[in-house]
Order: structure tokens, then C-alpha cells, then sequence
């Protein structure tokens, strides 16, 4: 039997945001967050109370943790909310995590520096703005042109595949490493990627004089490949973009889209039949105040992951649905691409795998292999799980298995169990 259906996510609320102040522990970091605190550990799956015990003598402290997301009643938002009130719960009050919304403190350039001086402790940052100092990063987020895409169960392949390869890829885990950060997410896709038009494109001479606005390189060969031009802007000014016509089209997970906006500019949203999207993709880092923290702490958080990783999935699935409902009340609606566009978009991936292979980062062909390999892997334990596509996404609200809600630990908690158990249990910190 189905559960309720997903559109009854909209009218949930966050809790509020806490009201805290932030720490300014020093200390230097490193990539994997099997980097070891102080004091004594506890074990994965204990206990509740058993990680309260471990933490009953330290002193309280408040980690400032930015988002992008633009409110803690946003979607995305609710997902970080969630993570950071776990942690207080879990730690007995002794770590309390404030939530910075919308980049608050700092602009999206900026996280690196403030990550290090202690003006934040947790980020999401967008690793995809720092193709210079990432490159190894960007090849794997180009690779993952290579994954496959579909409402339910490619959205599941494709966050975790992203993870697990990232992890197991030491040239990417060392730029992170040189950027000072412990890496908690190494790759946190937002949800697979639309295109939002501000008019149709029904065919590949629909694109001529189009500016799409992009925030990853294989977007950029992609819309050239459809015959568009491109531009880069930063989240916050796209809004403005599509509404004073710079830009015509905009990438972005549904996420983004709805969480911002975008939609109600830009009502005609198209999705990739046979092929995919890239993606803009984003990471969950601490900063300089991680190696401060007591081991029990920094495990802790750590484990919380599977919280935000509930979120993730959920923030997905209830995005898609409120998608389709905007988009076709904004007077448009949620589109295939047109065969002759989704062909040109498959040739424009094939030229982005093709420069993934030849990348002189890493073993590029490697890279290709791996992203192909662990996608199966996942598809395997997705269809293991009972995850699978039963519709088409136009259509998702009425055959998606969820409750609806972001939260929705009841469905979403055996994949990422799972998850934890086949890839992040290896990188806990000890």
C-alpha cells in the first residue's frame, strides 16, 4: 500500500533555527575524518545515552555551520536543520550547532577562509565554484555525466556512487586536505539536474541567442552542444538573471529551483530522457576547530551524516513533486527534452567523458571505470531494497513509496544504513 501521497510535503515546517554563538577552537584538519580527536571513542551503533556518557565532561560548545540554503522552512533546509538538532539531542546538549542560511557570513568564495579562522566550524561548500584548486574533484563530478538518471533509484545510484568514489579516490581526498578541510560528505550532488527555460525549447534552432546559466564546466559543453552560449552566475543572482532576461535557461537540481524560485521565472523545466545533466555538486566540511574536538565528538557528528543523508534523499523526491506543481501553475510545466535535443546532449557527454579520460589529474579511464562499476553496485542494492522506478517523473507524486516528508527516516533509513555500513564506516573517526 502506498503512503501518503507526496505532495503533503509543502506545508511541513522546520524546526526554528537555534539562536547560539560560535566557537573559535584552532587546530589543523585533514581530508578524512578518520583524523583522531582526544579522549576516548565509542563504538558505531551504541547508544544514545552511551554517547552522552562519553561527552558528560566536556565543555559546551557551538559550531557554526553555513548553508546554502536560503531558510531553515526551505526544503534543503529542512535537511540541515534535522542534522544539526541530531547532534545536540545525540550529544546531550553539549554540542549545539547553529545553522548560517543563504552563505551568510561569507560568500560562497570565501568558505575556505573562514573555515580556517574559525569564523565557521561546518560548511556546505560549493566545491563546484573551485574548479582551479579542485581539479581532480571536477574530473570525478564530470564523470558522473556517466551515472545513471531516473526519478527514484538513479537519484539514490548517483549520491552514493558520487560519495563512495570521491572517498576512495586519494588525488581528490588530497585536495581537500590542502584546502585545510575533513571532509564529512566528499560530494553531495543537491539531486539530479534540470534545465528551467524562461520560454520552450522544442528544438535544437529554439537555442540560438540563449544565455543558460551554468556552475559546472560540463554544463557548459552540453549547452554548447545544444547550440546555446553560456554564462556564470552565483546561486543568489540567478533569480534576478531570469527575471531581468540576462539569462534564459538555468541548470539546477529541483532543490535549487524551488528553494529560490527560479521556477516561477522560468516555468518551462526540461529533463534528460536518455542522458544526463551535469551536475553543480557540493561538499560537507569542518574546518580548522575539528582536531579540538573529543573523539566521541567528532564521531558523533560524523554518524549524524546518515541524518543529513535521510534529508538528501528526502529533499529530492519532495522537490521533484512541488517541482511539476509550480511549474505547471506558473503556466508551462515539467517537459522531456525533444529527441533531437537529448541526441546533442548525448554527443556533448561523450566529448565530457572523452576529456575525463585524457584528464592529466589522475587515471581518468580509471575514474570512468569506477564511477560505472559502483553505479551498478548501488543499482544492485537499490533494487536489493525494493528502490525502484515504477513511473515516469511526470507522474512520480503518484507511485513514489514515501511518506513525503523530508525526514521521511521510515523509508529512506535502510539505504542509508547501508550506505554507511559499505562506505563510511571505513572513514569514522578513530
Amino acid at each position: 500500500m502506498k503512503r501518503k501521497n507526496l505532495m503533503a510535503f509543502a506545508s511541513a515546517a522546520a524546526i526554528a533555527s537555534l539562536a547560539l554563538t560560535g566557537c573559535t577552537m584552532g587546530g589543523n584538519s585533514s581530508a578524512d575524518s578518520g583524523s583522531s580527536g582526544t579522549g576516548t571513542g565509542v563504538d558505531y551503533g551504541s547508544s544514545k545515552a552511551d554517547f552522552q556518557a562519553a561527552l558528560a565532561d566536556m565543555d559546551e560548545v557551538t559550531l557554526k555551520f553555513q548553508v546554502s540554503s536560503p531558510s531553515a522552512n526551505s526544503i534543503s533546509g529542512q535537511r540541515d536543520q534535522a542534522f544539526a538538532d541530531a547532534i545536540g539531542d545525540w550529544s546531550g546538549g553539549k554540542i549545539k550547532v547553529e545553522v548560517i542560511y543563504a552563505n551568510a557570513v561569507v560568500a560562497p568564495d570565501g568558505i575556505s577562509d573562514a573555515l580556517a579562522d574559525g569564523r565557521l566550524d561546518l560548511a556546505h561548500w560549493l566545491t563546484s565554484y573551485h574548479k582551479d584548486e579542485m581539479p581532480a574533484f571536477m574530473a570525478l563530478q564530470d564523470a558522473l555525466v556517466a551515472a545513471p538518471s531516473s526519478p527514484l533509484q538513479g537519484e539514490i545510484v548517483t549520491h552514493f556512487a558520487a560519495q563512495e568514489v570521491a572517498f576512495d579516490t586519494p588525488e581528490i581526498m588530497a585536495e581537500f586536505e590542502e584546502q585545510g578541510m575533513t571532509v564529512l560528505n566528499p560530494l553531495n550532488t543537491f539531486g539530479s539536474t534540470a534545465m528551467a527555460c524562461t520560454d520552450e525549447k522544442n528544438a535544437l534552432s529554439d537555442f540560438s541567442g540563449t544565455q543558460i546559466r551554468v556552475n559546472a564546466a560540463a554544463q557548459v559543453i552540453q549547452s554548447e552542444a545544444m547550440g546555446a552560449s553560456t554564462v556564470s552566475l552565483q546561486l543568489a543572482e540567478t533569480y534576478e538573471g531570469l527575471q531581468r532576461n540576462v539569462i534564459q535557461c538555468t541548470y539546477g537540481s529541483m532543490t535549487t529551483m524551488v528553494s529560490n524560485g527560479w521556477i516561477e521565472q522560468a516555468s518551462n523545466v526540461y529533463l534528460p530522457t536518455d542522458s544526463t545533466f551535469g551536475i553543480g555538486s557540493g561538499s560537507i566540511v569542518a574546518g580548522s576547530s575539528w582536531s579540538k574536538l573529543p573523539l566521541a565528538a567528532q564521531q558523533l557528528i560524523f554518524d549524524q551524516m546518515s541524518v543529513y543523508n535521510v534529508g538528501e534523499l528526502g529533499q529530492s523526491y519532495a522537490a521533484q513533486a512541488e517541482g511539476i506543481e509550480v511549474a505547471s501553475k506558473a503556466g508551462s510545466g515539467m517537459h522531456f527534452l525533444a529527441p533531437e535535443i537529448s541526441a546533442a546532449l548525448a554527443a556533448g557527454n561523450e566529448k565530457i567523458l572523452e576529456g575525463v579520460q585524457e584528464s592529466s589529474q589522475l587515471d581518468g579511464p580509471k575514474l570512468v571505470d569506477s564511477v560505472r562499476t559502483t553505479s551498478a553496485k548501488w543499482t544492485d542494492i537499490a533494487n536489493e531494497l525494493g528502490y525502484k522506478d515504477e513511473g515516469e517523473i511526470l507522474d512520480f507524486a503518484d507511485w513514489y513509496e514515501g511518506n513525503g516528508e523530508v525526514m521521511d527516516h521510515e523509508y529512506l533509513e535502510p539505504v542509508v544504513d547501508r550506505f554507511f555500513e559499505e562506505v563510511l564506516l571505513e572513514h569514522r573517526p578513530a
